[in-house]
């Protein structure tokens, strides 16, 4: 063979030829296990012109190439085996004629047109009698047989996986309405209730500041309390925009700082789990130091600690907290973030979200 597609192969080459008119195109393909290449020459000869070449570089893969006759006459087609003696020696050839700009022929298992998909998952082939004329596939958001009605909606799905009632983890996060009544997922109410499926009471990334409904309690001195990351020179792992920032390195002076960022109101009345989560990084520099976290029912006459940190954490780490029993089903609670240091380091602060089920 005159071909090169990048390296020498060493194998045994099996070796045919096509007739084909000027203009023909045709699609080449070889797969199966073997490492091999694919060449499409003039003379089948050392000396002969190489038309084009293809090497996928290792076992398992699939060679591909699309050829289009130059001239009529006969071409030859060479598949060689990288190695002499292959680890897999398994190897599938097809020669189809390319089929354009549609796939025509919808039950021969090519991709005939080269587009990636294959007679009845290719949309060209919906709905050809005889071929594609089934809903085969009922949960690839496709009206595979043309019909107008899709997926779980065809009379054909029903009782096919995925199609049934909308509940369970797997049939309420599965992007398919399974059961055909125009809600998806959590948006059915089959699926309300669970965990999977949580109503979301506070969901607050700090992007933009000052965050909506929430309310911040300067302790300490005026001019330094809770503020959005932008311009402040810190990072925190896995903060998506914008975060919440109290930094009592901040100032060039040793001030005092008792800076508490408190939710809006929520309810937690007919829920039977609440949990809270936050991604934060707490910085800590004297025993004095700490940040805190905490719920109130009562508007804030008295807090119920939740969480207290007095060393350092990790940069970007994501706390969850089951907030159930502080809530106590009650329809006014707030939580508060509150950070008291006299001097030095900071609290980092984002994603903040209460959920319910």
């Amino acid at each position: 063979a005159s071909c090169d597609a990048g390296d020498v192969p060493a194998g045994h080459d099996a070796v045919f030829e096509v007739d084909l008119a000027a203009g023909e195109a045709i699609v080449f393909m070889q797969g199966g296990g073997l490492d091999g290449q694919l060449y499409v020459q003039g003379a089948c000869d050392g000396t002969g012109a190489c038309l084009d070449a293809v090497d996928q570089r290792g076992a398992g893969g699939v060679e591909e190439l699309l050829f289009a006759a130059p001239a009529t006459g006969t071409y030859t087609l060479i598949l060689a085996a990288y190695s002499a003696a292959p680890a897999d020696t398994r190897y599938v050839i097809a020669v189809y004629r390319w089929e354009d700009p549609a796939e025509l022929t919808c039950d021969d298992g090519f991709d005939n047109d080269f587009d990636g998909v294959t007679d009845c998952a290719d949309p060209d082939c919906f709905g050809v009698a005889g071929a594609c004329d089934h809903e085969t596939a009922c949960g690839d958001g496709l009206d595979n047989d043309a019909d107008g009605d899709l997926d779980c909606f065809d009379a054909e799905c029903a009782g096919q996986a995925p199609c049934g009632a909308e509940s369970g983890e797997a049939r309420c996060t599965d992007g398919v309405d399974n059961d055909a009544d125009g809600a998806t997922d959590c948006a059915d109410t089959q699926c309300a209730g669970n965990a999977y499926c949580p109503v979301v009471l506070i969901d607050e990334g700090f992007d933009p500041w000052p965050p909506a409904g929430w309310t911040i309690v300067n302790g300490g001195d005026p001019a330094h309390t809770w503020g959005s990351s932008a311009d402040s020179g810190r990072f925190l792992t896995g903060a998506s925009g914008l975060f919440a920032v109290v930094d009592s390195d901040a100032p060039s002076a040793t001030l005092d700082h008792d800076e508490s960022l408190i939710t809006p109101v929520f309810s937690c009345a007919g829920h039977t789990n609440v949990s809270l989560s936050f991604l934060h990084y707490y910085r800590d520099y004297s025993g004095t130091d700490s940040a805190s976290v905490a719920l109130s029912t009562n508007g804030g006459a008295s807090w119920t600690p939740l969480a207290t940190y007095l060393a350092d954490t990790t940069d970007g780490d994501a706390v969850q907290l089951s907030v159930t029993a502080a809530c106590g089903g009650s329809p006014a609670a707030m939580i508060r973030f509150r950070y008291v240091s006299s001097w030095d380091w900071y609290w980092l602060l984002d994603e903040v979200r209460v959920v319910a089920w």
